[in-house]
């Protein structure tokens, strides 16, 4: 299993390894974030449907959808609107053909005692929101 993020990477894994499982790594809103990753990892919503419309064309399996907050970050909207975005991708693999069921939260979650925020919090918005709009496999890392 791998992650992509754009057509370049795409098309070295057709050749290396076409029947790996990939994992399409899609941008979030990190700006509350401590060290933001979206500007150098993530595909947009947009290149999202291209990119599952390339692997299917490819024949090859995309499986599920990740993304990271950004390391640090203490909104659960962001979290929240990160799973969203997740689903609407979702849906976009099933009307291409995918067949996902594996989300990875990545991570952001802080780590230290003295944040507003803590996992726990993230653990019960994930719980609540992915149950409503997910039936699938929910991986995650903390940040320590």
């Amino acid at each position: 299993m791998m992650t992509f993020d754009s057509e370049v990477q795409l098309m070295k894994v057709a050749r290396a390894h076409p029947k790996t499982k990939l994992v399409l790594r899609i941008a979030t809103d990190d700006s509350k974030a401590v060290c933001r990753l979206s500007v150098k990892c993530g595909a947009t919503l947009k290149a999202s449907r291209l990119l599952l419309e390339q692997a299917k064309e490819l024949n090859i399996d995309v499986i599920g959808v990740s993304f990271h907050m950004g390391s640090g970050c203490t909104d659960h909207e962001t979290f929240m609107q990160a799973i969203s975005d997740a689903r609407c991708v979702f849906d976009m693999g099933a009307e291409v053909g995918s067949s996902m069921y594996l989300l990875d939260i990545g991570g952001g979650f802080p780590g230290c005692e003295n944040v507003k925020l803590k996992f726990e919090d993230y653990h019960q918005c994930d719980q609540s929101s992915t149950g409503q709009i997910f039936s699938i496999r929910l991986w995650s890392e903390d940040h320590s």
